[in-house]
């Protein structure tokens, strides 16, 4: 059974962004949205520790500007964002000529489940043509 997680960050940050700045995000997102691979971040916390991040590379598309992405309910982050939600996500397009000036957004939220059939459909529809490769 796969689960599919978006986040709500964009919707949670571009509210809070001025005006003056709201053209940058906008920029941000166009970015991240030709960008192929992101990383995303959960907080693990194990039995006897204390809570650490857990990264992973992987695949995502914008759908209305905030990322999507498919994972199994047997992965680490599956069970991380069932326990919490929270977690961020980077998107990273690097400037060969300037490594430190490259282009980057982090989205940062609530990442929540989609459970509803026609929404799953949309996302997965999104999603392979973003990745025609993806199989569902």
């Amino acid at each position: 059974m796969k689960t599919i997680i978006t986040a709500l960050a964009v919707l949670l940050v571009a509210g809070a962004i001025m005006a003056a700045e709201k053209s940058a995000a906008r920029k941000a997102v166009e970015m991240a949205d030709g960008i192929r691979v992101g990383v995303c971040s959960s907080m693990m916390k194990e039995e006897g520790k204390k809570e650490e991040p857990y990264l992973s590379i992987m695949g995502f598309y914008l759908d209305k500007g905030c990322p999507v992405i498919f994972i199994s309910d047997l992965a680490q982050h599956t069970e991380n964002l069932n326990r919490d939600g929270t977690a961020s996500f980077l998107v990273y397009k690097e400037d060969p000529d300037d490594t430190f000036n490259s282009s980057r957004i982090t989205f940062q939220g609530k990442f929540v489940k989609i459970t509803d059939k026609k929404e799953v459909e949309r996302v997965e529809e999104g999603y392979c043509k973003k990745y025609p490769q993806a199989k569902f």
